[in-house]
């Protein structure tokens, strides 16, 4: 299906967005290491939230260039994990550090930024099929994905990507609770966004039964 024009050109802006931030994390990242293309793209690979902000790009980028819309599911999904992004930096990380100057609009644009304009799109242009009630466990895939593949590449490098998931400061039922307690977040804000999602087509088809019923309107 296609884009109106406004959805279209909001999802370009979205991956701009998402562009924008994730090329200033890397301008801090060579600011600080003075590393190679190849090796700081490989490091910040490591992060949950910016392999999400890449998928955003991705995806959005996808939509903005070809002018067609993904599936429902999908994009319901993707506001998921990228909002989780935002909560799960505010609720456990962004105390541990005050980011300043570059790294503070990096830091600004991955975690509440883009979050917000990922959200902002789906409420505005987002499909109206119905969302099945297992969706929330189905979106759980790329959480734990993510959780595989970043504990197996710290089983070889030795750097865990997140306090919470170090086993070198956790003991073994600490890092399964963790763990447990993340899926528990991912899944409750899945079932989150998908009563708003019913609540948004209730007031859609609301909307479009009022407009039907003004006087002068066709029902064709």
């Amino acid at each position: 299906m296609l884009l109106a024009p406004p959805a279209r050109f909001c999802a370009a802006a979205t991956a701009v967005l998402a562009f924008l931030a994730l090329a200033m994390k890397y301008a801090v990242a060579v600011s600080e290491t003075g590393g190679t293309l190849p090796d700081i793209v490989w490091s910040l690979a490591r992060y949950f939230t910016i392999l999400t902000n890449a998928l955003v790009l991705a995806v959005f980028g996808y939509m903005a260039l070809t002018g067609r819309r993904i599936g429902d599911r999908l994009a319901a999904g993707l506001v998921v994990w990228i909002m989780a992004v935002g909560l799960v930096y505010r609720l456990l990380l962004a105390e541990l550090w005050e980011p300043r100057g570059l790294e503070y609009l990096a830091d600004l644009g991955v975690h509440t930024v883009v979050p917000l304009a990922v959200l902002g799109w789906w409420l505005a242009f987002a499909g109206t099929a119905r969302l099945w009630w297992l969706d929330p466990v189905i979106w759980l895939a790329w959480p734990l994905a993510y959780l595989a593949y970043a504990l197996a590449r710290a089983g070889v490098d030795g750097i865990y990507p997140y306090p919470f998931l170090d086993p070198g400061r956790l003991s073994s039922t600490q890092l399964v609770w963790n763990v447990a307690r993340l899926m528990e977040g991912f899944a409750a804000a899945g079932y989150v966004l998908l009563g708003l999602a019913r609540l948004r087509l209730r007031l859609l088809w609301r909307a479009k039964r009022a407009q039907a019923s003004r006087p002068g309107s066709s029902s064709r």
